[in-house]
């Protein structure tokens, strides 16, 4: 990628064009982020024209089970609220098992409908045995 403003030899001045080569090319780039047309979202009936600058990304580590004792096909339910977040949609969400250590059986992720507030998660076990493991979170949205 090529650079936008040239960069200065060691010791050479600092003149006025060089700062104003620099003021612009930050002036483009803040025009382009906060453009209307940047970025476009579709609805299940029309598409809506959104700024990228309203994107909002929300992560999380949610303590999943310690050292628990499951049976075969039982179920733990999680529920994650994204704190401190205003989705002003229903958010892309995606979700991982991690710090997964010393497990005699497989957990199993699913997802239910997340909303613009929270979403739930099932954890399946394969056995009956000892889990442990975190649920690495990520909700992208406007």
């Amino acid at each position: 990628m090529a650079n936008i403003i040239s960069t200065p030899s060691t010791g050479q001045p600092i003149d006025t064009q060089y700062i104003y080569d620099i003021a612009n090319a930050l002036n483009t780039i803040n025009n382009n982020i906060n453009s209307d047309s940047s970025s476009r979202y579709q609805t299940a009936t029309t598409q809506v024209n959104a700024k990228t600058s309203n994107l909002v990304i929300w992560t999380g580590i949610i303590a999943g089970e310690q050292s628990k004792q499951v049976t075969k096909d039982s179920v733990t339910t999680k529920t994650v609220t994204f704190d401190n977040v205003k989705f002003g949609n229903t958010p892309v969400v995606t979700a991982t098992i991690c710090n997964s250590t010393n497990n005699t059986v497989k957990p199993t992720l699913s997802m239910g409908v997340p909303s613009s507030t929270q979403v739930s998660f099932n954890i399946t076990y394969s056995g009956t045995g000892k889990v442990s493991f975190d649920l690495h979170v990520i909700a992208i949205g406007i």
